[in-house]
Formats: C-alpha cells, sequence, structure tokens
C-alpha cells in the first residue's frame, strides 16, 4: 500500500486514502486484491482502533489522492481512475479522470461524481478540501499534456 493522504476529525478519528496493489488487511480482514493499482480508503478511531476499509477498482488503475473530513465527520475523498468504477453508488465511467466522493462516517456511500478533462489530459492528482463553515467541498488539481 502507499499512503497519499490522511486527515483527522474533531474527534480524533483518522482516515487514510492511497493505492493497493496486493492484498491488504489494515484490521478489519484481508480487502480482495484487484488488478493494477485499487483506491484504498480506511477509519481509525481515535484509540486506534479499525473503524473501516475499502477497496474501491477494476481493471485499470485508480488512485485514492486526497481525503478530508467536513464538519459532520462525513468523508470527502479525491483521486483518479480511468475505465468503470463503483464507489458505492452508480457507476461511473471515464477515461483518465477524477472523481470526488462522500462516504459517511461509517464508510457508506452518500454520493460520488465524475470530473472529466479533454481526452489529451491526464489528471496526475486531485486535492480535496472542505470549508469548515459552510461544509463546500474544494477541489484543486493538476493535469498534464499527453504527448
Amino acid at each position: 500500500m502507499e499512503l497519499y493522504s490522511a486527515a483527522f476529525d474533531r474527534s480524533g478519528n483518522l482516515v487514510i486514502t492511497g493505492i493497493a496493489q496486493t492484498r491488504i488487511d489494515l484490521g478489519g480482514g484481508e480487502l480482495p486484491p484487484g488488478v493494477g493499482m485499487d483506491v484504498v480508503v480506511a477509519k481509525f478511531g481515535a484509540a486506534g482502533n479499525h473503524v473501516f476499509s475499502k477497496v474501491f477498482g477494476n481493471q485499470s488503475d485508480q488512485r485514492g489522492d486526497s481525503i478530508a473530513f467536513d464538519s459532520r465527520c462525513n468523508l470527502i475523498l479525491g483521486g483518479t481512475f480511468a475505465g468503470a468504477m463503483d464507489l458505492g453508488g452508480a457507476t461511473l465511467r471515464g477515461d483518465r479522470s477524477l472523481f470526488v466522493a462522500k462516504l459517511d462516517g461509517a464508510g457508506n456511500h452518500v454520493w460520488s461524481k465524475r470530473l472529466g478533462g479533454a481526452s489529451e489530459l491526464d489528471p496526475l492528482f486531485l486535492s480535496v478540501a472542505v470549508d469548515p463553515m459552510t461544509d463546500d467541498v474544494v477541489l484543486a488539481w493538476n493535469f498534464s499534456k499527453q504527448a
């Protein structure tokens, strides 16, 4: 596993995201391996206890780039994907696309969205932040032009 982002909520719970390329156990049992890189997200309580861990992926590469909490301790997860990916709601489809998703504190899907660019652009990284006054989600990303 490669860790790309971590965040704490106001109660001291920790969430992490990144990629998994092989079988991995983050405390809740072994997660199934995917093909290539898959998004991994896990939450641990303030005392370090495992709350949940999940892998999202498909036959292509996906990556969990950034994670944040809103004021209600929901998780906002952002990253990149190709192909079709299900984060627990409707299947997102795209070629070299970005995704942003909201999961509740137990890891259940609330909503997810695909964000795409021009076909000659490759998304390199998506960063998420949440406005603590309004819970608005703020996104920043970096693209590379295909050669």
